[in-house]
């Protein structure tokens, strides 16, 4: 099984979205809630947070001072049939002033995040405390990215095939990661689905590895999000 993609150049249209294309990848792929699939999340999961816990625990302590005492970011995202976790990972952005509400996506070059929270971002080391999600089961290590669910509710109002994006568990990273720029807007969400839909209809045990090694080469490169 190979996936051919262009990356940045996908156009989604209402016919590819809603033609009988997407209605063929409706087989089931028990692959993405197999047995084998979690065991291979919590070994992935396990050996990154013990290999990486030295850098992590600097970053932590480096990032009390960068983000004014609040290192660590909570925020509720929907999960695997819908229902909500609570996704953790290490805070990129500075806090806001004087109430300020911040309801944009996170843009490039956005002024809100720090200078030590890009490095956080191109080295993908924000994310790591995701492993802990991966092994109490909110998440996999290869998925689609999970949203909020006001982002995805406001997206599915729109095109309602964006729900179908909760029927794998959510992913620390993708094909969609991988092969697509960040996200910059509500549109931009949704032709990242596509390749969200790519993953769900085609996922197996050697296209999560080939993601995995492509994930580290972007780690190496510092080209994370």
């Amino acid at each position: 099984m190979s996936i051919e993609i262009k990356p940045d150049d996908i156009e989604v249209n209402s016919v590819l979205v809603y033609g009988s294309d997407v209605d063929s990848w409706k087989a089931e792929n028990r692959y993405a809630l197999s047995a084998r699939k979690r065991i291979l999340d919590i070994v992935v999961a396990t050996l990154l947070l013990l290999l990486t816990s030295p850098v992590l625990l600097i970053a932590l302590f480096l990032n009390v001072f960068f983000t004014g005492g609040r290192p660590v970011y909570v925020q509720k995202r929907l999960g695997f049939g819908g229902r909500e976790f609570s996704l953790i990972k290490l805070r990129t952005m500075r806090m806001p002033k004087n109430h300020e509400k911040w309801n944009k996506l996170t843009e490039l070059n956005d002024p809100r995040i720090t200078g030590w929270g890009k490095f956080l971002r191109k080295s993908y080391i924000d994310e790591l405390l995701q492993m802990i999600n991966v092994v109490i089961g909110h998440m996999s290590v290869i998925g689609p990215r999970p949203e909020t669910r006001t982002l995805s509710d406001e997206i599915i109002s729109k095109h309602r095939r964006f729900k179908d994006r909760v029927s794998v568990r959510p992913g620390v990273t993708g094909l969609a990661q991988v092969y697509f720029r960040k996200p910059a807007t509500e549109d931009d969400l949704w032709r990242k689905y596509y390749y969200d839909r790519l993953y769900i209809a085609d996922c197996g045990f050697m296209l999560d590895v080939k993601l995995l090694l492509q994930t580290v080469v972007r780690v190496v490169r510092l080209r994370g999000w």
